[in-house]
C-alpha cells in the first residue's frame, strides 16, 4: 500500500516537472522527507525485517536514494522485537530516539506470553517518561 502511494505520487511528481521545472535538489529533499516519514510509519507499525528490506529495495530504484535516509531507525526497532528480556530493558533504556507509545508497543509485542516481563518493562518505560518530563 504505501509503495502503490508513492508510486502515485512519482506520477504526479513527473507531471508537475513537465509543466514546472524541478531541480535536483528538490527532488533528494521530497524524497528524503518521504523516507523520513515512512521510516517513522513502519517503526508504528512494527513491520517484520523481511518486509523492510522488500520495502527499501523497490523504495530505492523509485526515489534513486541510495541508502534510504532514516533505514537505521526502522531496523533496530525491529531487531528488538527477538531481544531477550534483559537485553530487551537494557535496549528500552539506551534507545531515547524511539517514543514512549514505540517502546510500549515493542513491548507489548515482545512479551505476550510473558505477563509479569512485560509488566516490568512497561513500568520501565512508564519511569523513563516520568524522568525525562522532569528534566
Amino acid at each position: 500500500m504505501i509503495l502503490r502511494e508513492v508510486q502515485i505520487f512519482t506520477l504526479r511528481l513527473e507531471d508537475i516537472a513537465s509543466k514546472v521545472p524541478v531541480s535536483p535538489e528538490v527532488y533528494r529533499n521530497l524524497w528524503e522527507n518521504i523516507a523520513h516519514i515512512i521510516t517513522h510509519t513502519l517503526v508504528q507499525g512494527a513491520l517484520m525485517q523481511l518486509d523492510f528490506t522488500q520495502f527499501l529495495s523497490k523504495f530505492e530504484k523509485i526515489s534513486c536514494l541510495k541508502p534510504v535516509p532514516h533505514k537505521e531507525y526502522v531496523e533496530n526497532y525491529v531487531k528488538a522485537y527477538y531481544l531477550p528480556d534483559q537485553e530487551l530493558e537494557k535496549w528500552i533504556k539506551e534507545h531515547k530516539e524511539y517514543s514512549s507509545k514505540h517502546l510500549f508497543g515493542l513491548v507489548s509485542c515482545a512479551c505476550q506470553n510473558n505477563k509479569k516481563t512485560k509488566q516490568r518493562l512497561l513500568q520501565v518505560i512508564e519511569e523513563l517518561e516520568r524522568n525525562q518530563f522532569n528534566r
